[in-house]
C-alpha cells in the first residue's frame, strides 16, 4: 500500500514496519530485563570477585543470612522496579500510536 501511495522502502519500515513490531518490541524488553539482571549477578559471582553477586556468596559461609536476604530483597525489587518503567513505557508509546490494547469501559 506504501508503494502504490508513492512511499519508498524506507516510509514503509517507519509507518507500518516498526510500529507494527513495537508491541512485540517492548514485550521482548520486558521479558529480558530481569534475565539482565540474573546474568550480571551471575558473572559477578563467578568472574569480578566484586558486586552483589560475589558479595551473596560471602555471605552464605558466613552465616550472614539477614545480609544475604537483603542482597535478595534489594535485586528483586530492582529487577521489579525496572520491569514496571519498561511496562509504563510501552503503555505510553502504544497509547499515543494508538494501538493500546486495554479495553477502556
Amino acid at each position: 500500500m506504501v508503494a502504490v501511495y508513492g512511499g519508498g522502502t524506507l516510509t514503509a519500515v517507519r509507518k507500518v514496519a516498526l510500529p507494527g513490531a513495537l508491541p512485540s518490541l517492548f514485550a521482548a524488553i520486558r521479558i529480558s530485563v530481569p534475565g539482565a539482571i540474573t546474568g550480571a549477578l551471575l558473572t559477578e559471582m563467578l568472574s569480578t570477585g566484586d558486586g552483589v553477586g560475589f558479595s551473596t556468596l560471602q555471605y552464605i559461609p558466613q552465616a550472614k543470612f539477614a545480609d544475604l536476604w537483603a542482597a535478595v530483597v534489594v535485586v528483586t525489587a530492582i529487577s521489579l522496579a525496572l520491569y514496571f518503567i519498561v511496562q509504563v513505557l510501552e503503555t505510553i508509546v502504544l497509547t499515543r500510536m494508538g494501538m493500546n490494547t486495554d479495553a477502556k469501559n
